[in-house]
């Protein structure tokens, strides 16, 4: 029984040694002749030897080693072996062959040699790799990209976002990716190279994200990251519920050069000699300067559209008001949409643009508040408006419509200053009431009409200039250059009680205002002061008072001086002006007409949040007024100071009453701190 057992282990040890030098018989036969790769060297050396044009060239392809290629690229510790596969990507004679033994396409090679910049830079993929699931698959880490989007990995060396860099063929789709998040504003929610929002994620490094990166739940048909970018741009929030992105239906020719450029976001990993100085200065977050239109389309144009129509409150779950409104540009001043562009809104998605945090330089936003001030229709010439034929019954029905809203139904002065007054109008000369209509008066509630026609304004002119019924003579001494510091202790003690500390209105108007300042002349301001305003608080300095009180002419110049040298100064806020409403009243109007659609307490709802501590800093009392009366044409805000047939009319005294409830909100005042921020 012994010796039946030591001979059966004899017998199964034999066969297990025979059956393990068959295995490694086998893999060692496999691994030299068996592998992929290696038939696919094989065919391309019969297809080369069949392509020969003589016997030497025929006998070097029969000669050709079966063995794996490689590139090495010392400077990026980078192995690529794709040639091992790919072996006739710089032959000649392979053109017009099938992948992988034809030519490289284009002459790409002329300027990206292999030995410089091997394969993955451009393709991707596992460069050790020699297995094409291993190489090429979609599971890896790194897997390799399709030839439809194989423009993205131009973007990591040549593309500049801020000025064109890239090259004007072989990249057609990146370039038309590009155009489209320059249209669509992309960088308003999203930070490339340093530069944009935070309200989306950064998108710098958004190529290097494999399959791991994303969630596939709610995508339908493939599950890679080019479809997962497909989808989840038809419909951000169905991809990732709570987006706040806009849905982009964009056609399939727009769509595929939008996934390319985002496939193509990455920082610099490559020595620096692959990147142009135009590519490294972006990432260093130093843009060239835009223009006002390419900043804001780039930034601003996601909400506010690129015409500035904005995204209605009701419609959109995160609205935008509509900056590009005729009724917003007619009351809007440079200090509010500063406020709005540097501050932010700090209960809104508008966040805060100031450079530390956006990477835009200071310049650059003074662009975008030139642009958006250039939403503002440009109102005719004075020589147009001197040459259009005037009618009375034209100015009548405008300044019904327009005018008396604020100052009376006959000029006799309301919220705004009389204008029937005779002293005022034997002061006002053409070019002054020109400039006053055209222009208006930033951060009061005298807006621009530079929307009006020349005859319209013509016509207004000609209605003001028929209360003109006596003109009183008043000779005032020649003016000269006065003390503007004299001048102004002189404001603080006789001025300042109506017109504000600052020159901002109070029971006054605003008369250290930049708009009043460049309208009137020396002789206007020195006649007012002198003569005063009949059947006002405004008495004149020089003939109303005793001797001891009055305002000589080195007086009057140089308060005048004083107000000259005001004009381009500089508060680091922005005074909100006299408030002579009652808050308690214009609590019960706004709860009854407003709170629908801006809350109870301002917080927005169906339209804009009133209650912004930045918006409240950036708005005065006189654009409050202003929007309450005329309203915003083309949205859910109705003119108040008109009524319409939903809504009844306010009272002056009633939109004065919501001003004074809206301005009790306001906690703290925001300063201008980017009148001397430094630059990032």
């Amino acid at each position: 029984m012994e010796e039946k057992l030591i001979r059966f282990y004899k017998y199964l040890a034999l066969v297990s040694a025979i059956i393990c030098i068959a295995v490694f018989s086998l893999t060692a036969a496999f691994d030299h002749f068996g592998r992929p790769w290696q038939a696919m060297q094989r065919e391309y050396r019969t297809i080369l030897a069949g392509r020969a044009q003589n016997d030497r060239q025929r006998a070097e392809a029969e000669r050709s080693p079966i063995e794996v290629r490689q590139l090495v690229l010392p400077g990026e510790l980078r192995v690529d072996r794709c040639i091992t596969c790919h072996a006739g990507i710089e032959n000649p004679s392979m053109d017009g062959i099938r992948i992988p033994f034809s030519i490289h396409s284009g002459d790409y090679l002329t300027t990206h040699p292999p030995e410089k910049f091997g394969c993955t830079l451009c393709h991707k993929g596992q460069g050790r790799a020699l297995e094409v699931q291993d190489v090429c698959g979609v599971e890896g880490h790194d897997p390799s990209v399709s030839l439809q989007y194989v423009e993205a990995l131009c973007a990591q060396c040549h593309l500049t976002l801020f000025v064109n860099g890239l090259p004007s063929s072989g990249t057609e789709k990146v370039r038309g990716g590009l155009e489209l998040v320059r249209r669509e504003g992309c960088l308003g929610c999203h930070k490339l190279r340093g530069v944009g929002g935070h309200v989306g994620p950064d998108l710098t490094e958004q190529g290097r994200k494999g399959r791991h990166y994303y969630s596939f739940r709610r995508i339908k048909g493939d599950h890679s990251v080019v479809n997962w970018h497909r989808e989840h741009f038809r419909d951000p929030g169905g991809v990732s519920p709570g987006s706040s992105m806009p849905a982009f239906d964009l056609p399939g020719r727009e769509m595929e050069p939008l996934i390319t450029f985002v496939l193509g976001q990455f920082s610099p990993s490559l020595p620096l000699d692959y990147y142009s100085s135009e590519v490294l200065q972006e990432f260093r977050s130093r843009q060239s300067l835009r223009t006002g239109r390419e900043a804001y389309l780039l930034t601003c144009s996601a909400c506010h559209r690129s015409d500035g129509a904005g995204r209605d409150f009701g419609e959109h779950p995160y609205g935008a008001p509509s900056i590009g409104n005729p009724d917003f540009q007619a009351v809007a001043s440079r200090e509010l949409i500063e406020y709005a562009i540097w501050s932010g809104r700090g209960t809104s998605r508008m966040e805060s643009w100031n450079p530390i945090l956006s990477g835009l330089r200071a310049e650059e936003l003074e662009l975008i508040v030139d642009h958006v001030r250039g939403f503002r229709p440009k109102g005719p010439s004075l020589a147009a408006v001197k040459e259009a034929d005037g009618s009375m019954l034209l100015g009548r029905e405008s300044f019904a419509h327009n005018c008396s809203l604020c100052h009376g139904e006959a000029g006799e002065g309301g919220p705004g200053p009389s204008l029937n007054s005779p002293d005022f109008l034997g002061a006002a000369s053409e070019e002054f009431l020109y400039s006053t209509i055209v222009i208006g008066r930033s951060n009061t509630a005298m807006p621009s009409w530079s929307a009006l026609p020349p005859r319209e304004i013509a016509s207004l002119i000609l209605l003001l200039r028929s209360w003109q019924k006596e003109s009183r003579g008043l000779s005032l001494p020649r003016i000269g250059g006065g003390n503007s510091r004299r001048g102004e202790d002189l404001y603080a003690s006789r001025c300042a009680r109506c017109h504000g500390r600052f020159g901002e209105g109070g029971i006054g108007p605003a008369i250290l205002n930049p708009d009043f300042l460049s309208a009137a002349s020396d002789g206007y301001i020195g006649q007012t002061i002198a003569r005063g305003r009949a059947h006002t608080p405004m008495f004149g300095w020089r003939e109303d008072l005793t001797r001891a009180e009055r305002l000589g002419p080195d007086d009057l110049g140089d308060l005048i001086s004083f107000m000259r040298a005001r004009k381009d100064s500089l508060l680091d806020f922005l005074p909100p002006g006299a408030s002579t409403g009652r808050p308690l009243q214009g609590r019960e109007l706004y709860h009854e007409l407003c709170s629908t659609c801006h809350g109870r307490a301002g917080e927005g709802i169906k339209a804009p949040a009133l209650n912004s501590q930045e918006f409240l800093s950036g708005a005065t009392n006189g654009f409050l007024l202003a929007t309450l009366t005329l309203g915003r044409r083309g949205t859910a805000m109705p003119s108040w100071g008109r009524g319409t047939s939903e809504y009844r009319r306010l009272t002056a005294g009633e939109r004065l009453d919501i001003v004074a409830h809206l301005r009790t909100w306001q906690r703290e005042v925001l300063r201008r701190d980017w009148i001397s921020t430094p630059e990032p």
